[in-house]
């Protein structure tokens, strides 16, 4: 009953599990026998199995199994060379693959047939089969291209080798300690339906006049708004904005989201939004066609507006040492799709927790040219939100035929100053809690100190959002993109920092 994102999570996780305890029965004979430079302790399993097999199931002596061996061969008056990752004789040769190993490969398996169309003009003609090991969760997850793979290099290699000459994909048997063809032909190939991306969006144009949200209803954000006002009007006396994108970065529950909507309602443009479940897909290179579909249709209903929520999920920096290839080749697409966008009439704007984390490439000018900082509210944006919420709950109160909660303007001055850290989604949280009592008529629940005493419980149990060290590294960045702001001191004087 699970979809086939968690089946495969599942898989993976039974992958590692599996591998935990390889090393505690390796047969040290076999051990000995490998070799290893910086590669991922996978790679080394993998190497073990093979020798285990090639020595157990095809009955091959440990002399004759040579591990990362270096052949060269010479064939009219030319010398070529090859690694070899596992070989038996000149009978059996192995490549090991994994992703991580080919991490700055745009196809590791197009870059496979290559490599071995190369290395094997010195192989041996002895040669009866050629094995390419990948693990388990990738040959399940990569079936079809590791068959076209299998097929290109057979034709390939034709009339080259023994005439009864194979090719197996083998896989691990991670119970066994040893491999296992991959039973190609025993496969069928389903029938796919595959469900466009456009489900996920939705354009501003079907919203009601009324319910818009527009910079009045966002409470807060002051200094962050002017400035997205001036691009407002640059466009309302028809002038080019000049920019490809904007970049939101900030602490988590400021208001990001909330903020680009309103901004484009403001600017009268169709609004695109995506996340990363919406791009992240488990058959390879979907990621990227769903990148270029969903810019195609943003491009297509300009003048529009493209948000990109959680960034750092799919533009974090190609130098992370876990990224793997099908990662960086959708990152890359998002480099391609955001190149010259402003030339469509289409605005960018992405939203990042953690802006120190994105591939300078994305950050660079040309793609988000403006990068604008979201504070948590200050001492008024609290007041100003706590009085929002209120004033929201009375509505719903007054039409329910409830007492609504009398307050002043001086209290919520008092409120604002007491609700030290909390951020704008803390707020809200916060008011929840009042109209839940109010609801179900608890007593005092509209009583002006139950909001107080809230407050000071929220923060007292660390329910706020924010901690000290975010905080901290939110300062940080500001500085590091010379963003000067006098929100900087005021943040500084209320975490002590």
């Amino acid at each position: 009953e699970l979809s086939l994102i968690e089946y495969l999570s599942e898989l993976q996780k039974v992958h590692l599990q599996a591998e935990n305890q390889i090393l505690l029965k390796m047969k040290p004979a076999y051990f000995n026998k490998l070799s290893w430079r910086y590669e991922t302790d996978e790679y080394v399993f993998l190497q073990y199995f093979t020798v285990k097999t090639l020595k157990e199931r095809y009955h091959y002596k440990l002399k004759d199994i040579l591990v990362d061996v270096n052949d060269t061969r010479e064939v009219e008056n030319d010398e070529y060379s090859t690694h070899v990752d596992v070989k038996a004789k000149n009978e059996v040769m192995v490549a090991i693959e994994t992703l991580v190993r080919k991490a700055n490969d745009k196809n590791p398996y197009l870059n496979l047939v290559k490599s071995l169309r190369e290395e094997s003009e010195a192989w041996s003609s002895d040669l009866k089969e050629l094995w390419i090991v990948v693990t388990g969760f990738e040959a399940s997850r990569n079936f079809y291209q590791l068959m076209k793979t299998q097929e290109i290099l057979l034709e390939s290699f034709q009339g080259k080798f023994q005439p009864d000459f194979q090719i197996r994909i083998m896989v691990p048997d991670y119970l066994q300690h040893e491999l296992i063809p991959m039973g190609i032909e025993q496969v069928r190939k389903p029938s796919l339906s595959i469900k466009r991306i456009q489900k996920h969006l939705q354009s501003v144009n079907i919203v009601k006049e009324e319910n818009l949200l527009t910079f009045d209803k966002v409470k807060g954000l002051y200094e962050e708004k002017e400035i997205l006002r001036d691009l407002i009007r640059l466009q309302t006396e028809n002038h080019s904005l000049g920019l490809g994108g904007i970049l939101f970065y900030g602490l988590p529950g400021c208001g990001k989201t909330y903020l680009t909507h309103a901004f484009a309602n403001e600017l009268k443009r169709n609004f695109f939004s995506f996340s990363p479940a919406d791009i992240q897909s488990v058959w390879i290179g979907q990621s990227q066609k769903n990148i270029k579909d969903i810019f195609s249709q943003a491009k297509s209903k300009s003048p529009s507006i493209l948000f990109l929520d959680e960034l750092d999920s799919i533009g974090f920096s190609r130098d992370e040492p876990h990224a793997h290839t099908e990662q960086k080749a959708t990152l890359n697409q998002l480099l391609i799709e955001m190149n010259n966008v402003d030339e469509n009439d289409t605005l960018v704007v992405g939203a990042t927790n953690r802006v120190n984390a994105l591939d300078t490439a994305l950050k660079r000018s040309g793609r988000f040219d403006l990068k604008i900082p979201i504070f948590p509210p200050n001492v008024q944006e609290r007041s100003d939100i706590f009085e929002f919420y209120i004033s929201q709950l009375n509505k719903e109160l007054l039409a329910k035929n409830r007492m609504p909660i009398e307050l002043d303007k001086v209290y919520f001055n008092y409120i604002g100053e007491e609700g030290i850290g909390l951020t704008s989604s803390d707020i809200k949280a916060i008011v929840n809690k009042l109209r839940v009592d109010n609801l179900l008529n608890k007593p005092n629940a509209s009583d002006k100190n139950e909001l107080i005493k809230k407050i000071k419980k929220f923060i007292q149990e660390g329910q706020r959002t924010l901690r000290k060290e975010d905080v901290v590294q939110f300062i940080e960045d500001c500085l590091a993109n010379d963003h000067d702001s006098p929100k900087i001191d005021f943040l500084r004087a209320e975490w002590n920092i």
